[in-house]
This record gives C-alpha cells, sequence and structure tokens, in this order.
C-alpha cells in the first residue's frame, strides 16, 4: 500500500511524498507479529498457514523489502555489491567512450 499525501499551501502544491509499505503495515493488516512478517522475509520457518497469509499481503500491499533499511543492519553485503555495480556501471561507461 502506497499513501500519497499532498501538501497544498494558498491553492499551490508543495510536494507529494509517497510513503512506501513497511513491515509494521504487513504485521498490522493481517494481525501477525512483525517477528513472524521478518522471519519469513528472511527465509525462517513460519507456519504453512502464516506464510500463505503473509504471501497474499506482501501481494495486495505491494510491500518491496527495503535494501538499504536491511544494510543497516548487515552493512557488508549491500556496500559490497553497492560497489560492485558502481564498477560494473564505470566499466561500462568506459566502453562506450
Amino acid at each position: 500500500m502506497i499513501v500519497t499525501i499532498n501538501i497544498y499551501v494558498k491553492r499551490f502544491a508543495i510536494e507529494v511524498i509517497k510513503i512506501a509499505t513497511t513491515i509494521k503495515d504487513v504485521a498490522k493488516y493481517i494481525g501477525l507479529s512483525i517477528a513472524t512478517i521478518s522471519k519469513y522475509i528472511n527465509g525462517g520457518n513460519v507456519l504453512e498457514e502464516n506464510r500463505h497469509l503473509i504471501e497474499n499481503a506482501i501481494k495486495e500491499l505491494g510491500f518491496i523489502v527495503n535494501e538499504i533499511a536491511r544494510g543497516l543492519k548487515t552493512s557488508f553485503p549491500f556496500m559490497l555489491r553497492l560497489k560492485t555495480e558502481l564498477m560494473i556501471k564505470e566499466s561500462i561507461r568506459e566502453l562506450i567512450v
């Protein structure tokens, strides 16, 4: 679920803010704990009934794992991938020039 908030001042639109669905939104939507949702996302064992609930909620709400937030907890894999992507882009740029 993406919530759009429009801010208007004197009839002029100042800014449009889009807030992405969070793991808390998914947990609240289906009535399970954040820990259970996290366990599912990270590949842990979850009851089959809960697994189906979580999968459906993720599809309905449009939840996407925030890799930057994940990187705050486990910074090495994210930074390694980011550096690799930058190196690939730089290599492509060199090939084009």
